[in-house]
């Protein structure tokens, strides 16, 4: 493919699907290995083969990767995103994969509440009425009362909503003075 504007957006379209069909593909084993496996083994080794993934690069960072002066931003976010992934694996076990992707679609909605009241971002009365509209949607999905959906694995999916907008935004924090590499290794580590 030609390095040109047309060729890298081709490209960049090519890898958006991979990146679909590889969360898809990771989803559904979730859900599957669930009937199975207890979440605490399957979170384990979701994490443990990420490592192999980045151990390359942790073996060309070497020790300069884990140093920071951010140790309580990555601890926060990876607080926050290992606890988020442990929610979604156990409502992902517990009720329909469609009613989890939606609460977990709120993610946004959540990142943006948490935008305006930690980092002061403005809200602005469009973007309230749509995160309103956003929300009220999501209650749709869970009927009201929760008559067909078990309270817990879906307060476990909006937790999992919560905590990965705070681990976002907290790579956001992170971005500005710490490189790509050292944020997901410090994650998986």
């Amino acid at each position: 493919m030609p390095d040109t504007a047309l060729g890298r957006d081709v490209r960049g379209a090519l890898f958006m699907l991979l990146s679909c069909a590889c969360i898809v593909t990771s989803v559904s084993m979730i859900k599957i290995l669930a009937e199975d496996l207890p979440e605490p083994v399957i979170v384990l080794f979701r994490f443990l083969i990420a490592l192999l993934f980045c151990a390359p690069a942790l073996w060309r960072g070497g020790a300069a990767l884990l140093r920071t002066r951010r140790l309580g931003g990555h601890l926060l976010r990876s607080a926050c995103g290992f606890a988020g992934f442990a929610c979604f694996v156990y409502a992902t076990g517990r009720m329909p994969l469609a009613d989890v992707m939606v609460l977990g679609f709120t993610q946004p909605l959540w990142a943006a509440m948490i935008a305006a009241l930690v980092f002061g971002e403005r809200l602005g009365a469009l973007r309230a009425a749509a995160l309103a509209a956003g929300f009220a949607g999501a209650l749709l999905v869970l009927k009201p009362g929760f008559a067909a959906t078990p309270l817990l694995p879906a307060l476990a999916a909006l937790g999992n909503a919560v905590l990965t907008a705070v681990a976002m935004t907290t790579v956001k924090r992170l971005s500005a003075t710490e490189p790509s590499d050292r944020i997901a290794t410090m994650f998986l580590l």
